[in-house]
């Protein structure tokens, strides 16, 4: 839904993210972390429609729908993974995978519950949007989601549905990754197929991390991916992946490379960029050695 947000709210929402994952990984209390990301997290929700102008029925509709779920979704991932956590069984394997696979059905079974707004967020569908993200809509039509205990704050009750899809969808990916780690290890885990059929050795980063982090900050930074429209956090967790590291939080890998005081800040770059020059120069070299130049 990130799709829906203009230049300055993404950058907010992309720094909000960092913000709260620096937290995460910050020692402490699980329940003193939770209230600190929710410290953070409240103001920015309590002024967010303070922030941009409604004016017209296309900005109200994109703030409702776009805007304030996915600022909205943060708030409720963190507080339902805290609850997923603090209840996780300190037992063997096999009742930790019960507890992960009673989590994911009970998001499956939220979303079989509201399963035609789901398919209508799934979808990216438009036809009811001044149904369910205008404020002044018909408030008795059958068609809205009916949430227990909800008073909406700041929007509309789809578009508190709509942040709480957005949260389950990234709960049920942690879930399914954590229940992927307790799984054994396949023989052929470590290999993948190439288009010809061959088994081959998958992509593993042998050097250090803070030189990967340093390219990754120079693409991220260039728009090199997607266009730029790929929140620094995801990119990060995603290139970690492919090459098999963890990268941990981009704001306290830029802060490492910042404080450099003996080195280049750019080591890496520097010594990347020196190495294709060099190899430029040394080609030039052999081909006017043989007369080709």
């Amino acid at each position: 839904m990130n799709d829906g947000m203009n230049d300055t709210a993404f950058k907010a929402f992309t720094a909000l993210e960092d913000q709260l994952k620096i937290i995460s990984f910050s020692n402490g209390h699980p329940s003193v972390i939770l209230a600190e990301q929710m410290s953070f997290i409240s103001p920015i929700l309590g002024n967010l429609k303070s922030q941009y102008l409604l004016d017209d029925p296309i900005s109200e509709i994109n703030f409702h729908k776009c805007l304030y779920p996915s600022f909205r979704s943060l708030v409720i991932y963190y507080q339902e993974k805290h609850l997923v956590m603090s209840g996780l069984p300190l037992e063997n394997t096999s009742v930790v995978k019960r507890h992960y696979q009673g989590e994911l059905q009970r998001i499956s079974h939220f979303y079989d519950t509201y399963s035609f707004h789901y398919k209508y967020f799934s979808l990216k569908a438009q036809e009811l949007d001044a149904l369910f993200f205008r404020e002044d809509a018909d408030p008795l039509s059958l068609l809205l989601p009916v949430l227990p205990a909800h008073e909406p704050v700041g929007s509309t009750v789809t578009a508190e549905l709509f942040a709480r899809f957005l949260a389950y969808e990234r709960l049920r990916n942690d879930l399914l990754a954590l229940q992927y780690e307790l799984e054994p290890t396949p023989i052929l885990s470590k290999t993948t197929v190439d288009r010809f059929g061959k088994l081959c050795k998958p992509f593993k980063w042998t050097g250090e991390i803070i030189n990967l982090i340093e390219v990754a900050h120079a693409i991220h930074l260039n728009k090199q991916i997607n266009q730029g429209d790929i929140g620094i956090v995801e990119f990060f967790e995603r290139l970690g992946e492919f090459f098999g590291v963890n990268l941990g939080v981009p704001k306290k890998g830029f802060d490492n490379m910042k404080s450099r005081k003996r080195l280049s800040k750019t080591q890496f770059l520097d010594q990347m960029r020196d190495s294709v020059l060099k190899k430029m120069d040394d080609e030039d070299d052999w081909g006017a050695a043989k007369g080709l130049l």
